[in-house]
């Protein structure tokens, strides 16, 4: 069986979970050909499988005349569909020969909003299709009007959706889905990328937090920063390392500065997936202040979480989104309510000031992780979907 599995950007660092399933998916009865609208790094990810080819299309890129003459058409006949007709059509000439070289069984899409753009070009080669929503997609963007009258017709011919959390089926059956199209399959870790971290050894150095993610809203390091400046006025002695890139970068900088703990606050910027991982030997604690943000977008299913407490780390975090899924509040880590940095303040320290209590959970977050998260295992569910998809079509 033939997928052509369709993404955005293939090799963000950010998106571990899309290359390992890319790499996972292929197998003898199953060859995969992805094609990605831009390549970001191919060398990192590089992957000898025979059955794995990836192509670069830039099937969703218009060029600045193509916007403008979009944009004057859409005013002049009032058509809010305008610009987003135009991307269709971009993608149908850019993909029609990969489609027809290739002739797929099946095909995949990650994110719903690119299957908006992929889903016509799919229908005439009368190709069934399965979408994966994650985050922006199955929040902010159900903020326009366009976006979910489109999105509802990618519900009706989807032979089955896929979501990683079940905050996001309920938000996308909200919004139209049929239930019973939903499947939820988790996000997962390879466990075995995770260092060993003993406790024995992070009982010798300084109590110490850990946060891993972009810095963008809908992560709010801010509200981090300001929780670990009430840790700080009762552990005086405790460090905050964050890594991670992104657009409020400079701001974190600047107030880091503003509440004068810039000396206790290692930023180190964004990592490769490896090193990123080493730095659970050396924390206490993982904490991640995830928000619903000023557009809507939410986070999804975190996946750093997991990684930490399969080394063994207890996490703070929020009531959002999928987190409560696979965090269990008050034993492998406390979850707060968003925006509250005074409650994730408070359970900070309750952890730094016992280091037995912080060993206690982070145990249990290792043994919670340690089944029910493998890579493996949502790779088989998401190949027998497809599989079924494609059989029962034919």
């Amino acid at each position: 069986m033939r997928v052509a599995y369709f993404i955005e950007d293939y090799g963000q660092i950010s998106e571990t979970f899309v290359t390992q399933l890319i790499h996972g998916l292929p197998s003898e009865d199953l060859n995969v050909r992805v094609f990605a609208n831009k390549i970001h790094n191919n060398k990192v990810f590089n992957n000898p499988n025979s059955n794995l080819t990836v192509k670069e299309t830039r099937f969703m890129e218009l060029n600045k005349f193509s916007i403008i003459l979009a944009v004057l058409y859409g005013r002049i006949i009032r058509d809010i569909f305008s610009l987003s007709n135009l991307q269709k059509k971009v993608a149908e000439k850019k993909l029609k020969k990969f489609i027809e070289d290739y002739n797929p069984s099946v095909a995949y899409i990650d994110f719903g909003n690119n299957s908006i753009i992929v889903r016509n070009i799919l229908k005439d080669y009368k190709i069934p299709y399965v979408v994966h929503f994650h985050g922006r997609d199955a929040s902010q963007l159900f903020g326009r009007k366009d976006y979910l009258h489109e999105i509802k017709i990618v519900y009706k011919e989807a032979s089955r959706v896929i979501v990683a959390s079940s905050h996001i089926k309920r938000r996308l059956i909200l919004t139209g889905c049929p239930e019973s199209k939903i499947v939820v399959v988790n996000l997962a870790f390879s466990s075995d990328k995770i260092p060993k971290c003993s406790w024995d050894y992070r009982k010798t150095i300084e109590p110490s937090i850990l946060s891993i993610g972009r810095l963008v809203e809908k992560k709010n390091p801010i509200a981090l920063l300001y929780a670990f400046k009430l840790v700080k006025a009762k552990i005086k002695n405790a460090k905050l390392t964050i890594v991670g890139g992104g657009c409020m970068e400079e701001e974190v900088r600047s107030v880091c500065n503003e509440l004068k703990i810039a000396d206790s606050v290692q930023l180190k910027g964004e990592l490769p997936h490896y090193q990123a991982l080493s730095e659970f030997r050396d924390n206490w604690i993982y904490a991640l202040h995830c928000v619903t943000s000023s557009t809507g977008d939410q986070e999804g299913f975190n996946i750093s979480i997991m990684e930490a407490g399969a080394s063994g780390m207890p996490c703070v975090s929020t009531l959002h989104d999928g987190i409560p899924d696979h965090v269990i509040n008050g034993e492998t880590g406390f979850l707060v309510p968003e925006y509250n940095y005074n409650a994730m303040a408070e359970k900070m320290i309750e952890l730094l000031s016992n280091p037995e209590l912080c060993e206690t959970m982070g145990m249990k977050a290792k043994k919670h992780y340690s089944t029910g998260y493998a890579v493996e295992k949502r790779v088989s569910k998401i190949r027998d979907i497809l599989i079924k998809s494609g059989q029962n079509y034919g």
